[in-house]
């Protein structure tokens, strides 16, 4: 991403990760993100995510449980992980990271 792009946070090559509920990811998702739940996140990141090293990009509807979502990660450990916040601003970020390519 460009230096003055709003989405600056998001982590290339990083796994996208939707914290929103089943609920909220069947009525619209980025199709390349994995769905782990706020509340699943803990005990099931691991699964999908092993290596410690492995850029994270976090998102959720409004912000909010993707800034704790950050914030567990980084207390269990993993090394980089962003923000991007809401769904739309995470699907703004992720398609202007894949017209890049």
């Amino acid at each position: 991403m460009s230096s003055n792009s709003q989405w600056d946070s998001y982590i290339e090559g990083g796994v996208l990760i939707d914290v929103r509920t089943p609920e909220e990811w069947d009525e619209e998702h980025i199709e390349e993100a994995i769905l782990i739940p706020n509340y699943e996140l803990k005990n099931e990141i691991s699964n999908y995510v092993p290596n410690l090293e492995t850029p994270i990009n976090a998102h959720c509807e409004h912000g909010i449980r993707s800034a704790n979502a950050k914030a567990l990660l980084l207390k269990l450990g993993y090394k980089k992980v962003a923000n991007l916040g809401s769904y739309g601003a995470a699907k703004r970020a992720y398609n202007e990271y894949k017209n890049r390519k």
